[in-house]
């Protein structure tokens, strides 16, 4: 039901919505402080009371959405400053991130395809949001990495596999080592497998 994206484009919206589930909602984080008095379109206020559903998705736009560009995080300088407000943030009634989605982060199994560790926007998700959550609630999670065995260029391959399975091991995270696409398909074919396995 929640899909949290750092893009600012609506890609995930119009594939959610291709594949069968027109109600997508969209949501964007206005961190820089009061939302906006004219949108362009009005499901996109903040609804802290809005409960996502597989019918009723949610996609979360973390870094903001290019329809509205003070919303979007760029620069080094924006990374920094979006940092601050989420820490600044202490309303307990409103918060900037709204309350269903840090339970969702805190309570579900997460899948984090597309990310690179080194990566601010990975950081920031991971750091500022994942594992400040309780992992002892969180089911167990999956974060999709490239494998740096399959790059020429990167060194000591077996120093960083070993860093980057000790970095998400804490916040309950496995590694399939694989690249989103490579992923996709593997997920495709293992669905497609169980279908016909039961007979679909």
């Amino acid at each position: 039901p929640i899909y949290v994206t750092t893009s600012p484009f609506d890609l995930l919206e119009r594939a959610i919505a291709a594949n069968g589930r027109p109600n997508v909602r969209t949501q964007v984080c206005f961190w820089r402080g009061a939302e906006r008095s004219n949108w362009v379109d009005k499901a996109h206020k903040t609804d802290h009371k809005f409960a996502p559903s597989k019918e009723e998705p949610l996609v979360y736009h973390l870094f903001g959405l290019e329809a509205y560009p003070e919303s979007m995080v760029l620069s080094e300088d924006d990374t920094l400053d979006f940092l601050t407000a989420i820490a600044k943030d202490t309303n307990p009634d409103q918060p900037m991130v709204p309350l269903y989605l840090r339970q969702a982060i805190a309570q579900s199994s997460l899948i984090l395809i597309g990310f690179r560790l080194r990566d601010a926007d990975f950081r920031v998700l991971f750091r500022g949001l994942i594992s400040e959550m309780p992992s002892s609630l969180r089911q167990h999670s999956l974060a999709v990495q490239d494998d740096p065995r399959q790059r020429s260029s990167v060194i000591a391959t077996a120093k960083l596999i070993d860093y980057l399975n000790l970095y998400l091991r804490d916040a309950k995270f496995s590694i399939e080592w694989n690249s989103p696409d490579g992923f996709a398909a593997k997920l495709a074919a293992r669905v497609k497998a169980m279908h016909v396995g039961y007979g679909m």
